[in-house]
């Protein structure tokens, strides 16, 4: 019994392009896009939208549909561009004719190619309006995080600080955030057992009076209740930030330590924090400490050896598989010095959110080089223009070399 099903080359290209032009042509209409509700002329949404269960949809299509996804998650916009330029393959256009549609020169990127942007491929007002706030006032080089919130209105906060999400004994802050225009910063590797440990630290904070703040995996409460008692005297100014036990803050310490170019004190070293405070302690900047976390300003001399950190963070996540991605993620996050953290409003429609996406990935996109479609007068990015061509090729190379052979679905 016979349960494949071959389809021999003409009749499966033959197969391929008809049923191409015709999703091509259904893809020109404003339709409705199953998966979120709500209508789109995007070329790609509505070519994934379309299912007919045939052989183009079970084949061709599929090697189609990764590869538009992959094109969008990396920038916004190449999906409609492949499926045009897939189009025109198929119409018997030659591949270099059709890959010979980009300006020569790469243009610098520029404040005028972002408005242009705007301008001419977003659609919806209020994101129109959103992205030129993002413009005028984000500072060059930011990262940006786009979240999900349960609030009114749309929320943009613009930070110059490294930032640490943190889960800690808050105790020590009696209720109320800790702000120093500077402070000393000691970063322990292990558990403050007694007081003798830190005896020469707070006899120095009480003779000069500095502010100290020591960041460790935990400590007694007799310690704790001490410092507090001496803090509220007023003989001190220290604040003992103690990490709670888990993933999140596994790593929390060498990251503040790129951050600040501060030694970690361990015993595995041999280290002993009586002899660390003998010698001259690190300064941050701008230091606020709330319940959430704790936040600083940057110094110039840091600021190579936390891109370091951040590129390898950076890619470490790419391997989304990694249980730990999210996790990285927020490593990455917390490592951004120039961040823009943007919260979305609980109504806000598909349209609003793909035209941000848009629009942030052409931002950050753009600092690879600027180069024009002459077929279009579009903008795009040097580093779109790589990944399209690359992924172009190599998809026409796969159509125009396969074979085919179905397993039936009835087995009689």
């Amino acid at each position: 019994m016979n349960f494949i099903e071959y389809y021999d080359e003409s009749s499966f290209k033959t197969n391929f392009i008809s049923n191409l032009n015709k999703y091509f042509d259904n893809c020109q209409r404003n339709s409705l896009y199953q998966y979120d509700n709500f209508n789109t002329k995007r070329r790609y949404l509505n070519f994934l939208n379309q299912f007919e269960n045939n052989l183009f949809d079970r084949t061709s299509k599929k090697i189609i549909e990764k590869e538009l996804i992959r094109l969008e998650n990396l920038s916004s916009g190449l999906g409609d561009l492949f499926l045009s330029k897939i189009i025109e393959y198929n119409d018997g256009h030659k591949l270099d004719k059709i890959l010979n549609m980009w300006d020569e020169s790469v243009q610098n990127f520029e404040l005028s190619h972002v408005e242009e942007f705007i301008e001419k491929n977003l659609q919806n007002e209020e994101s129109k309006e959103l992205c030129n706030y993002i413009l005028k006032h984000s500072p060059a080089g930011s990262a940006y995080f786009v979240e999900n919130s349960n609030m009114k209105d749309n929320t943009l906060r613009i930070s110059q600080k490294v930032m640490f999400n943190l889960k800690y004994d808050t105790e020590m802050l009696c209720g109320k955030n800790w702000n120093r225009n500077e402070a000393n910063i000691l970063l322990i590797d292990g558990y403050i057992d007694s007081l003798g440990e830190i005896h020469h630290l707070l006899q120095l904070a009480s003779e000069n009076k500095n502010p100290y703040l020591i960041i460790c995996k935990g400590l007694r409460d007799d310690v704790k209740c001490t410092v507090m008692h001496n803090v509220m005297r007023g003989t001190i100014d220290v604040l003992i930030v103690s990490l709670e036990t888990n993933e999140e803050n596994v790593n929390i310490l060498n990251d503040i330590s790129s951050c600040t170019n501060s030694d970690i004190i361990s015993a595995l070293k041999g280290d002993t924090i009586s002899t660390s405070v003998k010698k001259e302690l690190k300064i941050i900047k701008g230091v606020h400490v709330r319940e959430s976390g704790l936040s600083f300003k940057l110094s110039e001399e840091n600021s190579l050896k936390v891109q370091r950190q951040f590129l390898i963070n950076k890619k470490n996540s790419l391997n989304k598989s990694d249980p730990n991605f999210k996790y990285l993620n927020q490593r990455i996050k917390n490592l951004s010095s120039k961040r823009v953290d943007f919260y979305l409003r609980n109504n806000a429609c598909k349209e609003f959110k793909v035209e941000i996406d848009y629009f942030l990935k052409f931002l950050i996109n753009g600092t690879s080089g600027i180069i024009r479609n002459t077929k279009d007068n579009k903008l795009y990015t040097l580093k779109d223009v790589y990944i399209f061509t690359n992924i172009f090729k190599s998809t026409i190379n796969t159509l125009d070399n396969i074979g085919c052979c179905l397993l039936k679905e009835e087995l009689l």
